[in-house]
């Protein structure tokens, strides 16, 4: 590998459209389990 390679990229975080909590890009919202506003992880409420 060529030094170059090893740069290290930033995280891209964006807030969630239903509860504004921080959450990664194209990954379902750990705190409200929403993506594209369908709930697909189920959460204790």
């Amino acid at each position: 590998m060529r030094k170059s390679q090893h740069k290290v990229a930033p995280i891209n975080v964006s807030s969630c459209p239903q509860c504004g909590e921080a959450k990664l890009h194209h990954r379902a919202c750990p705190s409200c389990g929403t993506y594209k506003d369908r709930t697909v992880i189920e959460t204790e409420a």
